[in-house]
């Protein structure tokens, strides 16, 4: 397989293979007495992932300045495991991420990247009944998180409330700044109590918890993608984090290293988070931790993971497709293109759009059209969800929680996000994937919010099955 890197526990140096001479003169072209100089070398293909031991085989090509293909011999290199002539790859005992390496006599070359992991595992008994516990959930913004740190923004009645209408699960998201400090990373903020009482406080409730580090600030996420140093630091953090929440219930409370990873390396992040993972391992033994792909978390992400050795891992995803639907009116992504859509329909179609089309700005019109070209329906978004489960089949049914997903209210036709919602949670409660709503009582709201209160929403509460409605 070329796609995806592995994801594991610790990185495995291992020591470059020499090279060895091979054939005649790598300049050399057919045999005649002329010899034209090597420009470029190609090795395809430019990345492979293995484990331990297996063996693949890559091929190279050498071109002259013109782009034409030359005859020539190339000597094959591998910064780690080893590689013969014919270019046959065999990846060492250890995992790890690895080069290898066509090298022409005029010093052209070029690499392929090998990432190198475990053979997944199948996930331990006590993760899949630890997995039934995340069935249904709902996403606790403004608690923690949004921008803001208000502790006493949900009470022992509010969490309560979300048990007897059926939810089992919260999923807490964590602005890490109030209680991280990359100067001292691993000495928990002082405000760390108001985590611990909140935690308890959903325990209380009957609830179970995903503690979800979600930094909001684009830098925070770009360093991670270049700065080993903050990798390091982040690390640390998760190792004293998870550490201190050792103590509670590892039946009951969940760890997700980072949410919605914004790496375009699949190899980068799978290296940042084995060492997380690792991290938080250190810190709570027992505990399961909840992985992400990269690519923001979508679901294409889960092409470029192998999960880990580990057998106490979930994994997980975030749905919002069709992004014209759930995303219509959003003003903070898309520049103009997302906000001016409003009152899109669902399902869709070029006849449920005629009468809105008209009306949707220039800058958005042509998103618009797509959309109600595409005819999306119940099919469709079964189909999304059913390629997520067939990954966790093709890996040995590793348990997947989809941990958001969501319509924003402000001008989707309140009937049809309650279609929507219905629909994927439908699609997933058939393909037996946890899902946590976005959100509780923020834009995407499961309450409405007004000068008397918060009150549930009885359309989405109807869509997601909850008791009483």
């Amino acid at each position: 397989m070329v796609t995806g890197a592995g994801m594991i526990a610790a990185v495995v140096a291992a020591a470059c293979a020499a090279s060895q001479p091979q054939g005649p003169d790598p300049t050399a072209t057919d045999g005649s007495a002329a010899s034209v100089s090597v420009a470029t070398v190609r090795v395809q293909p430019d990345q492979a992932a293995l484990q331990p031991g297996q063996s693949f085989t890559f091929t190279a090509a050498a071109y002259d300045e013109a782009g034409d293909t030359l005859t020539a011999s190339l000597v094959w290199e591998a910064h780690g495991g080893s590689v013969n002539s014919h270019g046959v790859y065999t990846a060492p005992d250890g995992a790890g991420s690895f080069e290898v390496v066509a090298r022409a006599g005029s010093g052209a070359a070029d690499s392929a990247r090998v990432e190198v992991s475990s053979p997944p595992v199948a996930s331990a008994p006590f993760v899949q009944s630890r997995f039934e516990r995340l069935a249904r959930g709902v996403n606790l913004t403004y608690w923690f998180s949004m921008g803001v740190w208000r502790p006493e923004y949900m009470s022992e009645a509010d969490l309560v409330q979300l048990r007897q209408l059926g939810f089992t699960f919260v999923r807490l998201p964590i602005l890490p700044g109030v209680i991280f400090d990359e100067t001292d990373p691993g000495q928990l903020g002082p405000r760390i109590g108001e985590l611990d009482r909140a935690v308890r406080l959903i325990l209380d409730a009957g609830l179970a918890v995903v503690v979800d580090f979600h930094p909001e600030d684009d830098q925070f996420r770009t360093r991670l993608q270049s700065d080993d140093g903050f990798v390091a630091a982040v690390a640390t953090f998760w190792k004293s984090l998870a550490s201190h929440l050792s103590s509670y219930d590892p039946d009951s409370v969940f760890f997700e290293v980072l949410n919605e990873p914004q790496f375009s390396d699949a190899n980068r992040w799978n290296r940042v988070a084995r060492t997380l993972v690792a991290a938080v391992r250190q810190g709570a033994p027992a505990h399961t931790i909840v992985l992400s792909g990269p690519g923001c978390c979508q679901a294409e992400g889960l092409a470029g993971l192998t999960p880990l050795s580990d057998a106490n891992v979930i994994y997980t995803v975030h749905y919002y497709m069709p992004a014209a639907f759930t995303h219509q009116g959003a003003d903070w992504i898309g520049g103009s293109t997302y906000s001016g859509l409003h009152d899109l329909p669902y399902p869709s179609s070029p006849e449920a759009c005629a009468n809105v089309l008209p009306t949707i700005p220039d800058a958005s019109l042509s998103l618009a059209q797509k959309y109600c070209e595409a005819r999306w329906d119940s099919a469709k978004v079964q189909g999304d969800i059913d390629r997520i489960a067939s990954w966790s089949k093709s890996h040995g049914d590793v348990p997947v929680l989809v941990g958001e997903f969501g319509v924003y209210r402000a001008v989707a036709p309140a009937r049809d996000r309650a279609h929507y919602l219905e629909d994927t949670r439908r699609a997933l409660e058939r393909d037996g994937l946890g899902w946590a709503m976005w959100d509780y009582a923020g834009g995407f709201g499961l309450m409405n919010v007004d000068s008397a209160g918060r009150s549930v929403d009885s359309l989405t509460a109807a869509a997601l099955g909850l008791k009483g409605y």
